[in-house]
């Protein structure tokens, strides 16, 4: 199964050291470009940051869910 996460979750579950639930439960978790850009922004915990720099294999980048938007959008939006 996959997600697509907001920053919210992704900052609890880092802090609490808990992040590993996500493959667990997902198996792979894709994130927007605004919610990369939000997880290294200075104002966030170091944990977040290094987190999100190291990018587990299981979370896939914003190049990947910008790919991901637009096959699922062909998909439901035949118009192209």
């Amino acid at each position: 199964m996959l997600v697509v996460a907001d920053s919210s979750p992704l900052i609890v579950l880092i802090e609490i050291g808990h992040i590993d639930v996500l493959p667990k439960l997902f198996g792979q978790a894709i994130i927007p470009p605004e919610v990369w850009l939000e997880l290294h922004q200075s104002n966030r915990p170091q944990a977040v940051r290094d987190f999100i720099a190291s990018c587990p294999n299981w979370l896939s980048d914003p190049v990947h869910f910008t790919q991901f938007f637009f096959v699922t959008l062909r998909v439901f939006v035949p118009l192209w």
